[in-house]
């Protein structure tokens, strides 16, 4: 059961520049005002990166400035598993655009209560606690 993984992968369209993504995404005081809960961001290789109180948990592998957050990146409920998360940030047709693309690999099958990690589930987590917030909280404009 421990050595069955899922993956999912994510676009969204902001109307930014990618320097307003990456750093919203990155940037402790804004992850703060995005989940309106404690979060840690220490952008830099094997800094810690936490949300919504700890519930989702995180370690930054890679970061090139206004391109690429690489982490691992797990619910605290995982266990001792982590994801691999690799948030490219692509230019759009326009300066002023941005497509985020989140590939989350090596999601567990189940979690560590043996419930089944339903990606549907996870997906919904991306883009209601992080995609749309960032265009709620901080008026990003997406692209539809």
């Amino acid at each position: 059961m421990a050595d069955a993984y899922q993956e999912i992968e994510i676009k969204y369209h902001f109307i930014v520049p990618p320097r307003i993504i990456f750093e919203a995404l990155t940037n402790q005081m804004m992850l703060i005002q995005l989940s309106q809960n404690a979060a840690i961001s220490e952008p830099r290789p094997q800094g810690k990166y936490s949300l919504y109180g700890g519930i989702i948990e995180g370690e930054y592998i890679s970061l090139k400035q206004n391109e690429q957050i690489e982490m691992n990146w797990r619910f605290k409920d995982w266990g001792s598993v982590w994801s691999h998360v690799l948030i490219t940030l692509e230019q759009g047709e326009d300066d002023d655009e941005v497509i985020v693309v989140v590939k989350q690999t090596k999601v567990p099958a189940y979690d560590n209560y043996g419930k089944h990690v339903h990606l549907d589930n996870l997906e919904n987590g991306w883009r209601n606690n992080i995609f749309e917030k960032l265009s709620k909280v901080f008026g990003f404009p997406i692209k539809k």
